[in-house]
């Protein structure tokens, strides 16, 4: 009979934790979909704010998509300040830290939607629910782009 504990011994360790889901929604946390060569998976993305000069800074292993992800989804943000009611003086003396929870694995991601209500959360205050993916890119005009591979 296969078992759960069969599987683990004739296997061995899994090489991803699959699971990243939140117990209870904070701010500047939101979670994203990854689409990758062999599946996709949860993408736990943090947002934090600290004085600064406006720069943006990106840790852990994030992969090149995912850098430009990043600075696009802030972008966004910035150009779109008034009507999502940030006062735009903010960015000038505030930096940006992005870090995603996951190793970044070569691939294509569509999480440029997550990071951009990661960022928002992080201004207003409002947190993101805790129960809620997102997927799919943002143009900077804010136009949701369709996506294929997932």
């Amino acid at each position: 009979m296969v078992t759960p504990k069969l599987v683990h011994e004739l296997l061995g360790v899994p090489k991803y934790e699959r699971d990243q889901r939140e117990d209870k929604s904070d701010v500047g946390v939101a979670m994203g979909l990854g689409g990758f060569p062999m599946g996709g998976e949860m993408l736990l993305i943090e947002v934090g704010l600290m004085s600064g000069s406006g720069k943006v800074v990106l840790t852990g292993k994030l992969g090149d998509v995912m850098q430009e992800s990043a600075k696009a989804a802030f972008s966004y943000v910035r150009s779109n300040a008034d009507y999502l009611g940030i006062d735009p003086e903010i960015f000038a003396k505030t930096d940006l830290q992005f870090i995603s929870l996951k190793e970044q694995r070569q691939g294509r991601t569509f999480c440029r939607a997550s990071l951009i209500m990661a960022i928002i959360s992080s201004f207003t205050k409002i947190s993101v629910k805790h129960n809620v993916g997102m997927t799919g890119e943002i143009t900077l005009r804010g136009h949701v782009t369709e996506i294929g591979s997932l």
